[in-house]
């Protein structure tokens, strides 16, 4: 308030151009549905109109200017937000959109409030009071940190409302400058492969830089950093930047992006704010909301800057004038009856509505309240209405709407299950129904207190816990595992598991993980049979050439570290293709898959028998003896045994039939080349047991150690 408030009111007391008295103003402080105020630079209350009072849980403004000793230490959550305060006054003059969290003054309860102010000098420029506004923001701030959450959560995305974006790399070099389409920023200088402070256009304080250039080096978001332009041709411009920092996979600083939008209107009403001389009709002014003073007979005595704006009416265009005067016929209409109500009331009335310019403009959704005024004996003098933007929280609500429908339909198509689990303590593991479904259990059957990892497979569980770690530590990009779970019937399913952290603390601890789940077991039955078609021999089973040269390549290696010899035996079938063509293809299967289990049980467990092709069969034999004597006997008695075996008569179907193999081996150790030479080694003792009237065993002769 203005140093008027405090004198007499006579008759004479008029504001100039409004046509109101002080007396009238003095009402208007105190009816204003936000708080208003006047302190001291030193931090005392001066005065405080009903809203304010309400704010601080205080009855009257006697006992609240009591109670307040010192705004600093007693009213803001930080202290040091009152120096900021009196900084922005002391360099700029007044304060807007000042933000800021506070103790409700009687209760102690932290709430946000946002402040618009400015000073009060006398003729010689000494500084008196402060004077401003204070609006209770404690829901907006919390619907505001709600929808960060949400988004943090299903999108991992800062919605960020500007006219152009732009990136910066990790040495603060613009690499990408991209307009809007409505974007209303004037094109003065060419950013790309600049910074902020190489642009000469840009005109800043020193110290407002070091405050950017310390936010940079910090790598920390940063919010509406203004910066005013001095452009050629259309003078003094605004603009509100808005970054956040943007790191690799490993953490490392590449940059920022963010976004831009044109402030300039804004500043300028604000500049023109600071020359108001009357304390009310600046209040008026600060006030980002539209707010209207209208007498009982629908004369607009006062009306700010924002109502001007939204209905397209010059500066003072509404004083002295009708609704019917200054708005088409059908929203008068609606303004009167809606005044209409909050006069016959008494009361205070409030709704909402979407209000759409006289020319044409957006359509914009508007919080509208409406409050009968008094004068000090009780008489009705007007009403007061007061218009809150809330275009973008209804569409934030929609939004949020939208994107939680949209999630769930995603899951259930995609047939996924949900998990949560807090990772405060020792937490249990929470699944819903359709995770519950995929182990054959209800949600009531669902162990809920119990441990997740107890139904797990033991060989998955430490994999499954090392990639949770590796990602909680921040040394992964995100947390996806496969294992195996027990399912209600006792059987294992196959589950992929996919994670984020959603909750963290203020301090950066994480807090809740968010996951899904989705039922991998016919995928990994699918792999496992690829996998068997293409190592294994589809008659017999046995493993295929491909299969044995990579296992013949590891006995290799074998052999060369712990210098023991390995042995390769050839087998093929005598006279196989006589069996095929006098008892037919399905008794040559036959019998190759007798002769095939027969060699199996032959042999060790360690050792590989293959099928490489037709009637030929090959034996690798790992780890024999250090001696080349030995280990030619060892081999030997395999083969030996192997020949004694397959000559043994053959059951196929109705036929007895007798076949003999001819059976070529070799030794193979530290010296031996390559897989493919010592498979021909064998093949070629094989072609000499063949010669030698078959049904016999020949080894290919090793060189002497010196040759």
């Amino acid at each position: 308030m203005s140093q008027r408030l405090a004198q007499p009111v006579g008759p004479q007391d008029q504001y100039p151009d409004s046509g109101m008295h002080v007396q009238d103003y003095s009402t208007l402080f105190d009816l204003l549905p936000i708080g208003a105020y006047r302190s001291t630079p030193e931090g005392r209350q001066v005065r405080a109109n009903a809203a304010l009072v309400r704010i601080n849980g205080y009855c009257d403004e006697a006992e609240m200017l009591a109670a307040v000793n010192d705004i600093s230490r007693e009213w803001y959550v930080e202290p040091q937000r009152r120096e900021q305060f009196k900084a922005l006054m002391e360099t700029q003059g007044q304060v807007l959109d000042f933000v800021s969290e506070v103790w409700r003054h009687k209760t102690r309860e932290r709430i946000w409030i946002r402040e618009h102010a400015h000073a009060i000098r006398d003729a010689a420029g000494v500084l008196l009071y402060f004077e401003g506004t204070v609006e209770d923001i404690t829901e907006w701030h919390r619907q505001q940190q709600q929808l960060q959450d949400s988004e943090a959560r299903f999108r991992s995305l800062t919605e960020l409302s500007a006219d152009w974006y732009w990136e910066q790399d990790d040495a603060f070099r613009f690499t990408r400058f991209v307009r809007s389409a409505r974007s209303t920023r004037p094109t003065v200088d060419e950013p790309l492969g600049r910074t902020r402070w190489d642009m000469p256009a840009l005109n800043l304080s020193e110290p407002e830089w070091e405050q950017h250039r310390a936010i940079l080096r910090a790598h920390e978001p940063f919010y509406e950093f203004e910066m005013l332009r001095d452009v050629p041709g259309l003078g003094l411009y605004w603009t509100a930047a808005s970054g956040i920092a943007r790191f690799d996979a490993n953490g490392r600083f590449q940059g920022y992006h963010g976004v831009g939008r044109n402030i300039t209107e804004r500043k300028n009403a604000e500049h023109a704010m600071r020359h108001n001389k009357e304390f009310l009709d600046g209040l008026l002014q600060t006030i980002p909301d539209q707010v209207w003073l209208k007498d009982t007979d629908g004369v607009y005595l006062a009306c700010n800057a924002a109502f001007e704006r939204r209905w397209r009416l010059a500066p003072g265009q509404a004083i002295g004038r009708t609704d019917a005067e200054v708005l088409d016929d059908a929203r008068a209409g609606l303004f009167a009856d809606s005044d209409r109500l909050a006069l016959v009331s008494g009361k205070t009335v409030s709704f909402e509505e979407s209000q759409m310019p006289g020319d044409g403009g957006p359509v914009g959704v508007f919080e509208i309240v409406k409050t009968p005024m008094h004068d000090g004996q009780g008489g009705l003098i007007g009403v007061l209405g007061v218009a809150r933007d809330i275009t973008q929280r209804k569409r934030a609500e929609e939004q949020l709407r939208d994107t939680s429908e949209q999630l769930e339909l995603a899951i259930i198509s995609a047939e996924l299950g949900m998990w949560s689990q807090s990772l405060v303590g020792d937490q249990p593991f929470h699944i819903d129904a359709r995770a519950c479904a995929m182990l054959g259990l209800t949600q009531a059957d669902y162990p809920h207190t119990d441990d997740w990892t107890r139904m797990m497979h033991r060989d998955d569980l430490a994999p499954m816990q090392a990639a949770r770690e590796r990602y909680l530590r921040g040394e992964s990009p995100g947390y996806e595992v496969e294992y195996r779970m027990r399912h209600a019937n006792g059987s294992w399913v196959w589950l992929q598991s996919r994670a984020k952290v959603v909750q963290t603390s203020p301090e950066g601890h994480k807090l809740r993980m968010v996951g899904t789940l989705l039922d991998i077991s016919q995928r990994k039955l699918a792999d496992e049979a690829i996998r068997q078609l293409a190592f294994h021999d589809a008659l017999t089973e046995l493993p295929n050439r491909r299969l044995l040269m990579d296992r013949l390549s590891q006995a290799l290696a074998a052999a060369r570290r712990d210098k023991h010899f390995g042995a390769l035996l050839f087998l093929d079938l005598d006279q196989f293709k006589h069996v095929n063509d006098a008892l037919g293809h399905e008794s040559g299967d036959l019998l190759l898959q007798q002769v095939a289990a027969r060699v199996v049980a032959s042999v060790r467990a360690v050792d590989t028998v293959a099928r490489i092709g037709g009637d030929e069969f090959v034996v690798l034999i790992e780890d024999l003896s250090a001696s080349a004597a030995d280990a030619r006997a060892q081999a030997k008695g395999v083969a030996l045994k192997i020949l004694a075996t397959l000559n043994e008569p053959y059951q196929l179907g109705a036929q007895r039939h007798v076949s003999t193999p001819s059976i070529g081996g070799t030794l193979f150790d530290h010296t031996s080349k390559s897989p493919s030479e010592v498979l021909k080694q064998a093949d070629l003792a094989m072609y000499e047991a063949k010669a030698k009237g078959r049904n016999t065993l020949c080894f290919h002769e090793m060189p002497a150690p010196d040759a």
